[in-house]
């Protein structure tokens, strides 16, 4: 894989990361560092000290690790997907099939959707969503503009000012409006026959 294959990877990683609220501490040419929320609390605000009085919207337990399960499974997916898009039938070449469901992210996201027993329809449609999401022109603006800057300075952390500018992409309208020249379906599809083998 070359780098900037690895940076759109990473960049596609951290594009989701963003919208999803997910914390990064570092950032790499051939990884990131990011913090996973942990599964929701039953108890909902209203039931802990100190929320006497106040007016909350109840959001039921079922829906609240719903959206918790679907941004973990665009922010997993997010790296192969962005990849898919820059490089098409290509990306088969640099991740050949029979290794793509050892790396850590789709261990992890194989984990999520066997250990919860989602349906195969469910995770389907959090895919083709994120894949419709991240094809759209401002976003894969973001993610083509995120991994020149990721090659452009190979280490980020937290203490790097460069670090901060980072992030000030996603959050401004980017003027670099682009459209993925590839479909993604072809590696959703290999995904679910995969997460859905047994």
């Amino acid at each position: 894989m070359d780098r900037m294959e690895n940076a759109i990877h990473e960049a596609g990683h951290l594009v989701a990361c963003h919208y999803a609220k997910f914390e990064v501490t570092k950032i790499k040419t051939d990884h990131l560092e990011i913090i996973f929320p942990p599964l929701p609390p039953k108890k909902e605000p209203w039931d802990e000290p100190g929320y006497e009085g106040r007016v909350y919207a109840s959001v039921p337990y079922e829906e609240r690790i719903l959206k918790w399960l679907w941004s973990h499974i665009h922010v997993l997916s997010a790296g192969f997907v962005s990849e898919f898009l820059y490089l098409g039938d290509a990306f088969w070449k640099s991740n050949p099939r029979s290794l793509i469901m050892k790396t850590s992210d789709m261990a992890k996201l194989n984990d999520l959707t066997l250990g919860k027993k989602i349906s195969r329809k469910s995770i389907e449609t959090a895919l083709k969503e994120f894949h419709g999401f991240l094809s759209s022109p401002e976003i894969w603006g973001k993610v083509m503009m995120l991994a020149d800057e990721i090659i452009d300075n190979k280490n980020l952390t937290k203490k790097d000012d460069v670090f901060g500018q980072v992030f000030k992409f996603l959050i401004m309208k980017t003027k670099r409006q682009r459209t993925p020249q590839y479909n993604a379906s072809p590696l959703i599809e290999f995904l679910l026959t995969e997460l859905y083998r047994n």
